[in-house]
C-alpha cells in the first residue's frame, strides 16, 4: 500500500470521534500505533496538558515509552517537555548528534 493511502486510511479510522460512543482513550492509542506506523518511528505517546499545566501521559506504544514519559513529566526535562513549552517540533534522536536548538536528546 502507498504512503497516499495508508493515510488515508489511518484518518478515516481516526475520524470516529463523531460517533455516539466515541472513546478518546481508544482514539489516543490508534494514534500512537498511527505514528509509528506513518512515520516509521520506533514509538510514541500522547501528552495532554490542563488548564494549569498539569501534564498526563494518555497513550504510549510500548512500556519502554510509557516510562521515557514518565521521566520526562516528573523531571521537566526531554524533547515532549520542550515540545509543549515552546510549541515548536522537536526530533528525538538515537544517536548523540545534537539538536539545531544545541540540546541532545538521545533516546
Amino acid at each position: 500500500m502507498n504512503r497516499e493511502r495508508q493515510l488515508a486510511r489511518t484518518f478515516v479510522a481516526l475520524s470516529d470521534t463523531y460517533a455516539a460512543e466515541f472513546d478518546p482513550l481508544g482514539l489516543f492509542h490508534r494514534l500512537v500505533h498511527a505514528c509509528t506506523d506513518l512515520l516509521d518511528a520506533d514509538a510514541a505517546a500522547v501528552i495532554i496538558g490542563d488548564a494549569r499545566g498539569s501534564l498526563k501521559t494518555m497513550a504510549t506504544t510500548d512500556e519502554d515509552a510509557a516510562f521515557i514519559e514518565l521521566l520526562q513529566v516528573q523531571t521537566g526535562q526531554g524533547p515532549c517537555m520542550e515540545c509543549y513549552r515552546t510549541a515548536r517540533l522537536v526530533a528525538a534522536r538515537t544517536s548523540r548528534r545534537s539538536t539545531p536548538a544545541g540540546r541532545s536528546w538521545s533516546v
